[in-house]
Order: C-alpha cells, then structure tokens, then sequence
C-alpha cells in the first residue's frame, strides 16, 4: 500500500485565500456558549475592534 501524499501547501492555502474574510473585512457572525453557560455571538459587538483567539487540544 503507498501513502497518499497531501496536497502541495498552495493547495492547502486556497481555501484560506478565497474563503475567510481579509484583514479590515467583516466577519460572519458566529455563536458560541461561554464557559459559564451563557449564549454569545459576534454581533453583538459589531463596530469595536475584537481580537479572536482561538486553540485546539487535539
């Protein structure tokens, strides 16, 4: 059996390069629920300056 070799980074990237909003772009609204429990969404906070940060523990 061989292994599938992954596509070439370019590949990889187009995504990211058509799909995701550009620096200065709106992004779409998105809904997640606090550590406390409670529902929040981006559009609350539409017109300030917001930093996403996000992570993985896979």
């Amino acid at each position: 059996m061989t292994a599938q070799q992954p596509p070439p980074m370019q590949d990889r990237m187009a995504h990211f390069r058509t799909e995701c909003p550009g620096a200065g772009q709106p992004f779409p609204d998105v809904e997640t629920v606090t550590l406390e429990g409670e529902r929040w969404n981006l559009e609350a906070l539409r017109g300030r300056v917001v930093v996403l940060e996000t992570g993985s523990f896979t």
